[in-house]
């Protein structure tokens, strides 16, 4: 069996960049370590599993808002350099840049989650609170991470599905994992997520005192609801949701408030912070700028602009929803033209708001409207909107109906917030776009099912890995 010779030093934990590792057959093979000593040092190395997801391969910009460009709710205007087009015109390959750098990061997540998550039992130091906390944070983290690579690459989302998922990785050394199924990235996913939640609840500090740049007991819940609504698990989805939404710490910001969320750093230490979850902070000098793909702020560039169909879904009178004016604006610079603005305060160096409470709401209602529970669906869905829109009057809906007006508050509520794209694919919807999208644009519609909402793996991976020479998702 081949081996492989792999020194890791500390520094590796801190680094984003990528290496090509030989292949050989030493004679003999150097111990893997993580490189941590002590308590400390695990400290630091959770911070750096958190600053990971900072990259522009991840929640700076590819599952942020490139995932609206790749739909029908952001438009190309004139003054786009390009740089997205293979991905927002539905051309990429194996080979494009975004589909290989963001695989690349997301794993570069996982093994920072794995080199706390491997080595921190060992640590001899009494702090067992102190470890259970950040071993939790590093699984939670994990789970988050391997499922996002299941959004992109996965062949399905359903729960049991035996299609192909992505390799699982739960360990430093250096390996050549096959891709799991999907089934049993799920179940990798919920492993850890359950690990979590029971050290969560035997750790130095209370939950509430974890802040919302930090993973909590409180956030894996609202992840375990994503997860189980896109593996069609709806009475689970209910459960964590409601434990979220009953949670002393969450609240709606009221309608007034809203605008605030978005025009400020961080929520935590403000009125806002019962609206947000968890958000990863961005910081100047450090990193990009969450919202640079749409609307590059120092220089004005407005690369899309909101499209005449999501613009359309606010009505006759937008200005009453609060999410119109905190999301989007009038341009006097370019003739009263509709722009992005939702990150734009700050110069665009905003917290990216990764799970917030609004979501909880919106995937309870899907799921009791799934169950057939089409009053409680319509309870949670009214509860939303009143805290958004002045005047609303609630409503009673069912059926399709129910369907629809859930899928159009999700369009509202989380518009540039990396949710579009699977959302099309997970409710086996098509893409039709609307009249705004012309030259430079090409591709205008995709039909449902179609091949590309699967991304490809990166054909590196596939060179690299004999392992997945023959495991390439379809047409690729």
């Amino acid at each position: 069996m081949k081996k492989h010779i792999l020194f890791i030093a500390s520094m590796l934990l801190i680094s984003t960049a990528c290496q090509d590792f030989v292949d050989i057959e030493p004679d003999y093979q150097e111990e893997i370590s993580n490189g941590l000593v002590d308590i400390e040092d695990y400290e630091g190395a959770t911070i750096g599993i958190v600053s990971a997801m900072r990259a522009g391969a991840y929640y700076g910009s590819t599952y942020g808002s490139l995932m609206e460009m790749m739909g029908e709710d952001l438009f190309e205007t004139p003054e786009s350099l390009g740089n997205s087009r293979a991905m927002t015109d539905w051309i990429y390959t194996s080979a494009t840049g975004t589909v290989s750098n963001s695989w690349l990061q997301i794993y570069q997540v996982i093994l920072r989650a794995n080199t706390v998550i491997v080595g921190i039992d060992d640590i001899e130091e009494d702090v067992a609170g102190r470890k259970n906390r950040l071993k939790a944070q590093a699984l939670a983290l994990r789970a988050f991470a391997h499922f996002d690579l299941l959004r992109a690459y996965g062949q399905s989302y359903d729960r049991n599905s035996t299609e192909l998922g992505v390799p699982i990785k739960t360990d430093i050394e250096i390996s050549l994992p096959e891709r799991a199924t999907v089934a049993e990235v799920y179940d990798q996913v919920y492993a850890d997520i359950n690990e979590a939640m029971t050290l969560f609840d035997n750790m130095d500090v209370d939950d509430t005192d974890i802040a919302k740049t930090f993973f909590s007991k409180l956030a894996t819940q609202a992840l375990a609801a994503r997860v189980s609504l896109y593996a069609g698990l709806d009475a689970e989805a209910v459960s964590y949701a409601t434990s979220v939404i009953d949670d002393s710490r969450t609240g709606l910001v009221s309608n007034n408030n809203y605008p605030l969320l978005w025009a400020q750093p961080k929520a935590d230490g403000t009125t806002l912070a019962s609206e947000v979850i968890f958000e990863i902070a961005f910081t100047f000098g450090q990193d990009t700028r969450i919202g640079s793909p749409v609307y590059f702020v120092p220089n004005n560039r407005v690369a899309f602009r909101p499209s005449s169909i999501w613009l359309d879904l606010f009505g006759a009178t937008p200005a009453d929803d609060a999410r119109y004016n905190s999301y989007v604006r009038a341009d006097s610079r370019r003739g009263g033209a509709i722009i992005p603005s939702k990150y734009e305060a700050n110069d665009g160096f905003l917290s990216f708001k990764a799970l917030r409470l609004s979501e909880m709401y919106l995937i309870r209602a899907e799921a009791y409207a799934n169950q057939g529970s089409s009053a409680l669906a319509s309870t949670d869905l009214n509860t939303l909107r009143a805290a958004r829109i002045t005047g609303y009057t609630n409503e009673s809906l069912t059926g399709t109906a129910l369907m629809n007006a859930i899928k159009v508050e999700r369009r509202k509520e989380l518009f540039m917030e990396g949710h579009r794209w699977f959302d099309i694919r997970r409710f086996g919807d098509g893409i039709t776009r609307g009249p705004d999208f012309a030259a430079p644009a090409v591709t205008q519609s995709i039909p449902a099912g179609n091949f590309r909402f699967v991304w490809p793996i990166p054909q590196d991976e596939i060179d690299a890995n004999p392992n997945m020479a023959d495991q390439q998702n379809p047409n690729y």
